[in-house]
């Protein structure tokens, strides 16, 4: 094996399992390294044994090179630490050094391949000349950045040169399918716009990448050599000064080609994928690169840079002219470059040039290595001037439009095949507003889109225009891109079928200046999107009318794109000019007697609407327009189910476990929801594999830095398509959130919402000075399609919410935090937000890590402000159980505060929570609960405190004059000299406290009643203390499992444990002495329940991988495995005669099966997402199953009729209801459980359908429910 560089070694020691004492040693090991990468013994012993004797100093290097070798081993990496074998040649002659394997080939990527059906790949396709590949140029920028790419490319030595119009360039080869072209540039940006803009007209590449060199920006996190590949760029050269000295960027953050990057991340996930990637490939990070022509070397300069771009991965000098260049001409470009330095003020070190060599090989060897895997682009036959090729003269010649994959689908083709949704679900609408009922039931069932797409196409008599509809990122782009590809694939072997015509209204310009004519919208769409231009100068008007003619289905994506920048009026006459396409396709077809058929599809985001009654209005001109209600079908974009994120997620990440994908998505708050939308889909599954890293890197992983990133690039995908800048943005959202939380149902009408939102701009001057030259229709539709929210349609009317709670949530947070940073205690007077939003506010502090929040926080605790004060211990106490950080709450003012019901415990085991010398005087404290706090000191000077509980507190010296204590209760609490004036109580009890108030008529508190039998100078009598807690300790840790374990049982004698975990194993062991008995294999996934039988001889295990499994308990022989579930099993139970089994899975079916023969009895359906466990009743005629969707369900074991349901309520709300199904009956609902009922009527299934009730509001007077 070779031996390794030290960055490769470095990266490779990360992953073994060293102890710090180890670890350090290898480091330091590494430091020595000469530019062979190899180490002298005696430079060893002289740095790192120079007390030792030579034979000492061996002995210890052979023991750390043996530690390293031996966990390399263990974890199975090629590692190897290696030690000249000569011992007589000396140190000076002896070297250390490691070794590894050559690295090898990344495995290419077939998924076109794969998706052609048996018998339909063509074997004797002719090939063209080298130059009808498609171009990729590589654009480098310094001798060490030139020479590595020809290393890389043309190993076999100096390449081939051409000139063309004066610019020479190399040959590098075809790699992958494609033809590599070099252009060597000078250094900055517009060196390389130009350099760039020479290749374009030379080449006509599909793709340009810069590759080189880069400065590093977390010497702590990052190494040099490092490979950055931009998602985004950032220049900072464009920006403005402001009067106080602070600078703000101009610039916006143009993303990369999604091409490009999902080839590179594509390449990244296989290599890590691979153990012992890190001997050979280097650590490779996606993010935001910044860019400017200042050659930065200054750390106080790149400490300024980070303010302004604070997700910044590093920064170099010439990505904003490739990006400018490529942009221009609309191809892909994306930047790769590696870390030779931290931009610090130390580039002139001894070790520059053997940095930047390194850094320079890093890059190019992934650039390589990524176009090595296959053409990103199809080969065609190179143009000749004045002729086109052959298929696409006959198109013309026929009267054809391009192609439909020339018409602009990027969108559509930069989604892998395995990783497109072919089962998308919509709900049925309308344009009637007679019939809103349509819209509005939630039992009505869910079409597939393209199905019901393609019926509608397909079928002569439907409507002739469709309206698609979505909220943001549910892939309504996707969708409309996706029918014109399969109607352009069916026309193909179908003449007579509609040709598919896609315009993308993103593209039309000039707004702010006139609404443009149907000829200057289809033109340019066609103009600036197609990428075949048509002849001449090219496709007109005329052209579409001529396709038309022969029967088309014409696509109009994006219409909220341009409605919002138009106002109201002009909006309606925009989407008037789009209908009138219709009208002159009818028109002619009357004329010329064609029978050609001619439909519409527009596509355009919900929000837009204020109302639902408004989106009908505009499609249809208030119903005064030529096409009324009838003329439209329309769809909804339903979100995505757990089945299609996990077969997205499994795709997309084939290198993780399909379980450890969900339970990393499931560990960060809400974040399952959020995968319901095609587009933070795919940027969870992009976050996903950094997440992983850091989990095993045992770092803290904060879900609010997921929710800032995320909500970083949903701004960054809608930049340009606002008013309202996304800095900007995120300053509405978070005041936006505090006013929807305190309007108490966190959503409200678009014109309450429209008023809030003008007042709000008048009190912010900046803003209103920036804004107010804007159109008020303007405002509010940017106001609509911030991207966050979410219109609800629903029998009360439309209204406004954040698209997800736990956006709010989030956004709530942040404001929460900025009124921190502003040192304004007023903005916390709200209304106490729930204990997602507090865990986000812990976690921003504990990111933060910001010593002066902890302090103004606590500064705030020595005034009672009302609400402040209140959200303050909320917080506080949050904080203490979730380990966030915590604000000190000795001498908290909450005197007058309303505290009903407030629960405050310090764990078992850690010290009391000091609320020493508070104030808590005139407070209700009504059903409160104190267990194990520090209240010394502490004032309930005349507070409320019926029904209170004082557990396990010391409260000596509290002043409890004038408090009234009915039926409170002090247990086990420390009450010397306290003081109680005139403190009144009713059946108080003072149960084994220390000197409890005395019991004389003259000194006992007012109303206090003496124990019966107390003579009046008697002390209260304590009542005996109830049981005290019994310690528990641990009788035996059994360990043996590579991961988690996720359930366990008990042998009915009792002698033995069995465990499953999610190393795919199930574990039985010795209950008595914990000796390890049997590990049994055969699950290919996680294994998430496991049960035993009656008579202790067969074990059942459910696993993740869809199967569940019987066992021999004495031999471990599998008997049997059972198969039929759509997905995990998650829990398992066997009836009490041993004869059926049971099981629960995750595509929320129970089944039954036979225990004997496998056979499936039962399929039981009915709860409302994947289910979590199951149970058979004693006597064997009930089963029971409890789900995610908040129910447990009764079912009779022997028919499957549903029997009850119990619906318990979530998301911090408390409540339950009782429902028996077969005689429709709700015998019993409390609490908060209206809120989420919607069940009325049984359906097909037995089980009650959802029906849509209200989700917040005041609650009703708790009562019992007869039949419905």
């Amino acid at each position: 094996m070779p031996s390794l560089s030290p960055y490769f070694a470095r990266n490779s020691l990360k992953r073994l399992s060293l102890s710090d004492a180890v670890r350090q040693h290898a480091e330091r090991l590494l430091d020595l390294a000469g530019d062979d990468h190899r180490i002298q013994v005696a430079r060893i012993h002289e740095t790192m044994f120079p007390l030792s004797t030579p034979a000492s100093a061996n002995a210890a290097l052979n023991r750390l090179l043996r530690t390293i070798n031996d966990a390399a081993e263990t974890q199975g990496l090629a590692l190897r630490a290696e030690i000249t074998a000569d011992k007589k040649a000396g140190p000076a002659k002896r070297f250390v050094w490691f070794d590894g394997p050559l690295p090898t080939p990344a495995p290419a990527y077939t998924g076109e391949l794969n998706a052609i059906p048996a018998g339909q790949l063509v074997t004797d396709q002719r090939g063209l000349p080298q130059e009808s590949l498609p171009v990729v140029v590589l654009i480098t920028f310094n001798p060490h950045e030139t020479a590595a790419v020809i290393a890389g490319f043309h190993p076999q030595g100096t390449p081939p040169t051409e000139t063309r119009n004066g610019m020479t360039y190399n040959r590098l080869g075809i790699h992958g399918g494609m033809q590599i072209i070099q252009r060597v540039s000078r250094q900055g940006e517009g060196e390389a716009q130009n350099a760039a803009r020479d290749a374009i007209a030379d080449w006509a590449p599909k793709a340009i990448i810069g590759v080189g060199i880069a400065f590093g920006v977390n010497h702590a996190k990052q190494a040099i050599g490092d490979v950055l590949v931009s998602e985004a760029i950032r220049g900072y050269e464009l920006g403005r000064m402001n009067a106080d000295g602070t600078f703000d960027l101009r610039a916006d953050k143009p993303p990369a080609s999604q091409v490009l990057l999902n080839r590179f991340n594509h390449l990244h996930q296989t290599r890590q994928a691979d153990s012992n990637a890190c001997l050979n490939w280097p650590v490779v990070r996606f993010g935001t690169l910044l860019s400017g022509n200042k050659l930065v070397d200054n750390l106080d300069y790149r400490t300024s840079l980070l303010k302004l771009e604070k997700e910044a991965i590093g920064g170099e000098m010439e990505a904003v002219g490739i990006q400018l260049a490529a942009g221009r001409f609309n191809l892909d470009w994306i930047i790769v470059k590696a870390i030779c330095d931290w931009g610090d003020g130390n580039k002139g070190t001894k070790n520059k040039e053997r940095d930047q060599e390194f850094a320079a090989q890093m890059a190019a060897l992934v650039v390589r290595t990524a176009l090595a895997l296959g053409s990103l682009y199809e080969s065609q036959q190179p143009p000749t001037p004045g002729i086109r090729p052959s298929s696409e003269s006959a198109r013309l010649a026929e009267g054809l439009p391009p192609e439909a994959r020339l018409m602009g689908l990027r969108d559509h083709d930069a989604i892998s095949t395995k990783l497109l949704i072919p089962d998308a679900q919509g709900l049925l609408s309308t344009m009637d507003k007679d019939a809103e009922a349509l819209h509005r039931s939630g039992h009505q069932q869910g079409v597939d889109v393209m199905d019901y797409l393609m019926q509608w196409v397909d079928a002569p008599d439907a409507a002739p225009l469709f309206t698609l509809l979505g909220e943001y990122g549910m892939g309504k782009t996707v969708t409309c891109q996706r029918l014109a590809t399969i109607l352009d694939e069916r026309r193909r072997a179908d003449p007579t079928l509609p040709l598919p015509l896609y315009f993308d209204l993103r593209l039309v310009t000039g707004l702010d200046q006139r609404v443009p004519k149907l000829r200057d919208i289809v033109e340019e769409c066609m103009a600036r999107g197609w990428d075949d231009q048509g002849p001449g100068e090219g496709y007109l008007l005329a052209d579409v009318h001529r396709w038309i003619a022969q029967g088309a289905l014409a696509i109009f994506d994006g219409l909220d794109e341009v409605l919002n920048r138009l106002t109201e009026a002009d909006g309606q006459v925009f989407t008037q000019e789009l209908l009138r396409l219709l009208a002159f396709a009818r028109n002619r077809r009357r004329a010329d007697g064609l029978p050609g058929r001619f439909k519409a599809l527009i596509s355009t985001r919900t929000q837009y609407f204020r109302t639902l009654r408004d989106q009908q209005n505009h499609f249809t001109g208030q119903e005064r327009g030529e096409y009324r209600a009838d003329a439209y079908r329309a769809l909804v974009l339903l979100p995505l189910s757990e089945e299609q994120v996990e077969r997205y997620l499994a795709a997309a990440l084939p290198g993780i476990e399909p379980e450890t994908l969900l339970d990393t998505v499931r560990s960060v708050h809400n974040l399952t929801e959020l995968t319901q939308r095609p587009y933070t889909l795919r940027l969870v599954s992009e976050f996903i594999p950094e997440i992983e890293q850091d989990r095993l890197a045992g770092k803290t992983i904060y879900g609010v830095t997921l929710y800032r990133r995320m909500v970083q690039r949903w701004l960054e995908r809608d930049s340009g398509k606002h008013h309202i800048r996304p800095e900007h943005k995120l300053i509405l959202a978070r005041h936006l959130a505090a006013f929807l939380w305190q309007s108490g149902d966190g959503r409200l009408p678009a014109e309450r919402i429209e008023r809030w939102f003008h007042a709000w701009l008048e009190s912010e001057p900046d803003l209103h000075r920036r804004y107010s030259r804007l159109h008020p229709d303007q405002l509010e539709e940017d106001l609509r399609n911030a991207t966050f929210l979410a219109r609800q349609d629903d029998p009360s009317g439309s209204s406004f919410r954040f698209a997800h709670t736990s956006l709010l949530e989030f956004f709530l947070a942040d404001y929460l935090l900025q009124a921190l940073r502003d040192q304004a205690p007023e903005r916390w007077a709200i209304k106490r937000p729930s204990q997602e939003t507090l865990d986000f506010l812990g976690q921003c502090l504990a990111e933060a890590a910001d010593p002066i929040l902890i302090r103004t926080l606590q500064g705030w605790r020595t005034t009672y402000r009302p609400q402040t004060s209140e959200l303050l211990l909320a917080y506080a106490l949050c904080a203490q159980d979730r380990g966030w950080p915590v604000p000190v709450l000795r001498g908290i003012a909450l005197n007058g505060a309303r505290l009903e019901a407030l629960s405050i415990r310090s764990p078992l085991g850690s010290p009391l929570l000091d609320l020493s010398e508070a104030n808590f005087s005139g407070a209700s404290l009504r059903r409160a609960v104190f267990e194990r706090v520090q209240l010394s000191g502490a004032s309930f000077r005349d507070a409320q405190l019926a029904q209170a509980n004082f557990l396990d507190c010391d409260a000596i010296r509290a002043d409890w004059s004038g408090a009234e204590s009915t039926a409170t209760i002090w247990r086990n609490t420390r009450l010397q000299a306290t003081l109680w004036h005139d403190a009144r109580g009713y059946r108080s009890q003072f149960l084994a406290c220390d000197e409890p108030p005395i019991a004389s008529p003259h000194t006992a508190p007012t109303g206090f009643v003496l124990p019966q039998g107390a003579q009046s100078s008697d002390r209260l009598v304590p009542v005996e203390p109830l049981d005290e807690r019994r310690a528990c300790s641990t009788l035996r840790m059994l360990t043996g499992h590579n991961g988690s374990v996720l359930g366990c049982a008990v042998s009915p004698d009792g002698r033995q444990f069995v465990s499953v975990g999610g190393d795919r194993t199930v574990r039985v062991w010795d209950a008595a002495s914990g000796e390890a008995l049997l590990s049994l294999s055969g699950h290919q996934g996680g294994v998430r329940g496991c049960a035993i039988s009656p008579d202790g001889r067969r074990l059942v295990s459910a696993g993740g991988d869809g199967t569940v499994r019987v066992w021999d308990a004495a031999s471990g022989e599998g008997l049997l495995s059972l198969s039929g579930h759509r997905g995990g099993v998650r829990g398992c139970a066997v009836s009490p005669d041993g004869q059926r089994l049971v099981s629960a899975g995750g595509d929320g079916t129970v089944r039954v099966w036979d225990a004997a023969s496998g056979e499936t009895l039962l399929s039981l359906s009915g709860h409302q997402g994947r289910l979590l466990g199951c149970a058979v009743s004693p006597d064997g005629q009930r089963l029971v199953s409890a789900g995610g969707d908040g129910t447990v369900r009764v079912w009779d074991a022997a028919s499957g009729a549903p029997l009850r349901i119990h619906a318990v309520s979530g998301r911090g709300y408390e409540g339950h209801a009782v429902w028996e199904p077969c005689e429709n009956r709700l015998i019993e609902a409390c609490g908060d459980a209206w809120r989420w009922l919607a069940w009325v009527h049984p359906g097909p299934d037995g089980w009650p359908e959802r029906l849509p009730l209200e989700t917040f509001g005041p609650m009703p007077e708790p009562h019992r429910l007869c039949r419905l």
